[in-house]
C-alpha cells in the first residue's frame, strides 16, 4: 500500500492536468463586420474564466491596439456559451453581450479592407504579446483575400502558435459582408479561410463582364478598365494602377469563384 498510494496519486494528478480546461478552448466564432461584432464561444468541455483575456487588432491604418488586462475579469464562459463583443458600443442589456468600452484600452477600428483578430490570456499572471503560447486564438480577413502587410503585425505569431495556417491567407470578403461564421466547431485549433463561411452579397471580382463565368473576356475586360485609368481595376486599393494590380486580377481569376 505504501508504494501503490503515491503512484495512484500521480496518476490521479496526471489525470487531473489533462482533464483541466484549456484557455484555447475559447475561439473566435463568428465577426459581424458591419456591425462591428466578435462572438467569443467555449469549444471546450469545462467553464473558462477569462480574468486576464485581452484583445490585439490590427487594420490597415492601426495596429497593437490592445484591451486592458481586467476589461474581462469577472467573466467566465461554460461550455457552448459565447459572449459578443461590441465595438460600436451599442450592445443590448444582455449579459451575453459586452460593449467595447467595457473592456477598456482600445481595438483597431473594424476595417472591411483588411482587419485581424487576436485572442490572448495570461499564464501564470503573465502575458506576452509576442509569445504564440499566450496566443488562445486569431483571426483575420480581408476584401477579396488579399494580403495586407499592415493588419497582418501579429499573424506571425498566430502561425507560430498552430493557430493559423500562413501569413498570406485571409478570409476573403466583400465590402458588404454581413457574416463571417467559423465552421469548424470541433474545437480545432489550426484555422485557416477555408474553415469559414462569409455570408452576404458576394461578387466575383475577377468576373469583369458580369457574365457569371470566368474566361478570356473578363482579362480583355480588366486590361481595357486598367488603360482607361478606371478605379474598378485598383484591385490592391493602393490607389494607384500599377503592375500588382495586375498580379491581382490574375490571383483572383486563377483562384475562380464560387
Amino acid at each position: 500500500m505504501k508504494r501503490t498510494t503515491p503512484i495512484l496519486c500521480a496518476v490521479l494528478a496526471a489525470f487531473a492536468v489533462s482533464a483541466s480546461a484549456d484557455e484555447r478552448d475559447i475561439q473566435i466564432t463568428s465577426v459581424a463586420p458591419q456591425d462591428a461584432v466578435i462572438q467569443l464561444t467555449n469549444l471546450g468541455l469545462d467553464p473558462i474564466p477569462l480574468d486576464g483575456f485581452r484583445f490585439c487588432t490590427q487594420s490597415t491604418t492601426q495596429v497593437l491596439r490592445y484591451t486592458s488586462s481586467t476589461g474581462l475579469n469577472g467573466v467566465t464562459l461554460n461550455p457552448n456559451d459565447s459572449i459578443y463583443i461590441h465595438q460600436n458600443n451599442d450592445a443590448p442589456a444582455d449579459p451575453a453581450h459586452m460593449n467595447a468600452s467595457d473592456l477598456g484600452g482600445v481595438f483597431a477600428t473594424m476595417d472591411l479592407e483588411a482587419y485581424a483578430i487576436s485572442f490572448y490570456f495570461p499564464i501564470d499572471g503573465s502575458l506576452n504579446f509576442n509569445n504564440p503560447a499566450n496566443m488562445a486564438d486569431h483571426m483575420q480577413f480581408s476584401r477579396m483575400g488579399l494580403n495586407n502587410f499592415t493588419a497582418d503585425e501579429r499573424t506571425d505569431e498566430a502561425v507560430a502558435a498552430g493557430l493559423w495556417t500562413a501569413l498570406t491567407d485571409w478570409i476573403p470578403i466583400e465590402t458588404d459582408t454581413e457574416l463571417i461564421e467559423l465552421v469548424d466547431l470541433s474545437n480545432g485549433r489550426l484555422h485557416g479561410p477555408g474553415d469559414y463561411i462569409v455570408t452576404g452579397p458576394f461578387v466575383c471580382v475577377a468576373d469583369f463582364t458580369n457574365d457569371g463565368v470566368l474566361d478570356v473576356f473578363d482579362v480583355f475586360a480588366f486590361l481595357d478598365a486598367f488603360n482607361a485609368g478606371d478605379p474598378s481595376a485598383d484591385l490592391n486599393s493602393s490607389g494607384n494602377l500599377d503592375i500588382f494590380d495586375v498580379f491581382a486580377f490574375l490571383d483572383l481569376f486563377n483562384a475562380g469563384c464560387p
